[in-house]
């Protein structure tokens, strides 16, 4: 709610309305927040397949002594 408060007055202060500002902080907020979900999301895949090449690592080594 601050930050919405802080974008709202910031827009108002940039000369537009009240409505319009209040519209476009929660639009500036909506992406923002798209924007730190996705970067989350590639953490994600990123640790993923970070596992995914231990997994693969211990395997090739594993295979290497058996032959």
């Amino acid at each position: 709610m601050q930050s919405l408060d802080m974008l709202t007055r910031g827009f108002t202060a940039g000369g537009h309305a009240i409505g319009e500002a209040h519209s476009m902080a929660l639009a500036s907020l909506s992406r923002m927040l798209e924007q730190q979900a996705t970067f989350m999301a590639s953490l994600d895949g990123f640790q993923v397949m970070a596992v995914i090449a231990l997994v693969c690592g211990v395997f090739a080594a594993w295979q290497r002594e058996i032959d």
